[in-house]
């Protein structure tokens, strides 16, 4: 059917409310649109720049466009991405449909039997359905079947509240019920997927084999919380200076704005002295702080894609062997930078409402979800330290004492629940220095190495989380000493020898 017979077209009470400027009914026209031709508001970072009617049955192709008109262009009340999905599910409602009823136009006669008869194909048929996809052989979750059937009930309550002539004549809430959508699990606190300091620790270490033009956007995003997207769409006057220091800003968010640190401040300004060195004016238009400037020649100039930029940083984790705390490698995501920044600020004390107000978007919820995940962090945390061989110096000898975490506590006056909490605050190189954070360390103005071995400080502990340290420290010793022979600095050997023989009689006490 043709558009203007689809704009034309009559209902009961009158004709469809939809209009549209004759500039874009040319793409309207075909079966296939391209967001670019509409003139309507898109993500450019994310790519989908088409939406396929071709899946959907002939039948009711045209009904489909008409509410992805009303509801995208007409109303603004969803997104272009968001009627990509409705789209694609609506389709298999239709596909269902034309095998029961082959010459049904229109929806007048729906019944209760039928919407039960659809709820039971989805069920009992693959994600996927005849598609290629990921999803091709999956059992649907309950999720899909709860999202499938919301879509399906969105769809009819529209086309029934503006009165279409293809609606059903039975009321909605005779055709769809409540308990139609399964209900969903609440999520577990373990359930959440984030990246850990542990992750982004072997990020950081790494960071130079990831492609430079990436850097700055993962320091971003890891700095502010924002998600890649919001990321893409800063502008080259995102930094702001107030007395209280350096802010950046994103109009994507509203202005939403969160403090940065002197460090993210350089590498802001950096960027922006590379985009209007390589673009001019007249090339970067939209005032972009990211613009590709690498790869093939059509590509320079233009916005990533958040799809590409994703693909080569898990390509750079599976390289690197970048592995969360189960051992699996790490699949980046921006929800990952994001949880991780939450947590970050509720473990340095931040409020519930003040990682809201640095939070574009986050519910109450939320952020008390991410205050639970913390506490559940600490708790995985002291449950390993309790389990773990470890040792403390006796503070006279300097004997290699075996230990626990609790013991330690009890020794120097902690409270187990505090020492819970602020166990990571109290890791150093080479061990944990177990002592309150007020009480000042008596050997911080010394010279030596390690001043907590050399003096056999109380305080002193550590865990088999520090082998590896040690292991590397005793084989820079023996290289060290070894050179020393050849070049006969025997008052040097005097000293690293006792240094190593300590930290070998650690690291045999760790296994």
């Amino acid at each position: 059917m043709k558009i203007g017979k689809i704009l034309a077209t009559e209902n009961r009470f009158g004709k469809n409310k939809i209009s549209l400027s004759s500039n874009y009914s040319i793409e309207l026209e075909k079966d296939t649109w391209d967001v670019r031709n509409l003139g309507i508001p898109y993500n450019i970072t994310r790519g989908d720049y088409f939406l396929s009617f071709t899946g959907v049955n002939e039948n009711f192709r045209s009904l489909v466009k008409r509410y992805v008109i009303d509801r995208v262009i007409n109303n603004d009340s969803i997104r272009w991405n968001t009627a990509i999905q409705e789209v694609s599910r609506l389709r298999r409602f239709f596909d269902y449909l034309n095998i029961r009823y082959p010459n049904w136009n229109d929806l007048n006669k729906l019944s209760r039997d039928d919407i039960e008869s659809y709820i039971e194909f989805i069920k009992t048929n693959s994600m996927g359905g005849n598609s290629k996809n990921q999803y091709k052989d999956k059992e649907p979750t309950d999720y899909f079947i709860w999202s499938m059937v919301s879509n399906l009930e969105n769809f009819l309550y529209f086309i029934q509240r503006y009165e279409w002539m293809e609606a059903p004549i039975k009321p909605i809430r005779m055709l769809i019920y409540q308990e139609d959508r399964p209900k969903l699990k609440p999520r577990k606190i373990s359930d959440y997927k984030y990246m850990t300091d542990n992750v982004w620790k072997q990020i950081v270490d790494n960071i130079d084999k990831i492609d430079s033009q990436y850097v700055p956007m993962i320091l971003l995003m890891e700095a502010t919380g924002f998600l890649l997207v919001d990321v893409l769409n800063l502008k080259i006057d995102c930094l702001i200076e107030n007395t209280d220091g350096f802010w950046i800003i994103s109009e994507r968010l509203k202005l939403k704005k969160v403090p940065i640190s002197d460090e993210i401040v350089d590498l802001v300004k950096a960027q922006i002295i590379l985009v209007n060195e390589k673009f001019s004016r007249e090339q970067n238009k939209e005032r972009f702080l990211f613009l590709r400037y690498k790869g093939k020649k059509e590509w320079r100039g233009q916005p990533y894609l958040q799809l590409s930029i994703w693909r080569q940083l898990n390509s750079f984790s599976n390289k690197c062997n970048i592995t969360d705390d189960e051992g699996n490698i790490f699949r980046f995501g921006s929800i990952a930078f994001r949880h991780h920044f939450g947590i970050t600020q509720i473990n340095n004390g931040a409020s519930i409402p003040d990682v809201q107000r640095l939070l574009s978007n986050v519910t109450p919820e939320m952020a008390v979800i991410y205050a639970k995940i913390n506490d559940y962090r600490q708790q995985l945390e002291w449950n390993k330290s309790i389990q773990m061989e470890a040792i403390r110096l006796d503070p006279i000898s300097g004997e290699v004492l075996k230990s626990n975490i609790e013991d330690q506590a009890v020794n120097n006056g902690l409270k187990l629940d505090w020492l819970r909490k602020n166990l990571g605050d109290l890791r150093l190189d080479h061990g944990y220095c177990i002592k309150s954070i007020k009480t000042p360390c008596q050997y911080v103005n010394q010279i030596m190495e390690q001043p907590c071995i050399t003096f056999k400080c109380s305080s002193f502990y550590v865990d088999s989380t520090f082998k590896d340290y040690y292991e590397e420290q005793i084989i820079d010793l023996d290289k060290r000493i070894k050179e020393c022979e050849k070049n006969g600095r025997s008052r040097l050997i005097e000293i690293l020898e006792p240094k190593l023989k300590k930290y070998i009689e650690i690291k045999n006490n760790l296994i």
